[in-house]
């Protein structure tokens, strides 16, 4: 959550939220692509 300015000009810096699109280990599918997400497989390998 982006923290409040104390005067009306003074500047915060945007704080990025960090999405688990990713892959990884255990990729979070809600934020992925609809496409990347219809097309997911866990293992991506030789016949798997």
């Amino acid at each position: 959550m982006a923290k409040k300015s104390k005067g009306l000009y003074s500047k915060v810096e945007h704080e990025p939220i960090h999405h688990k699109t990713s892959i990884g280990r255990n990729p979070s599918k809600t934020k992925m692509n609809k496409n990347k997400r219809r097309s997911y497989k866990k293992y991506r390998g030789q016949g798997k």
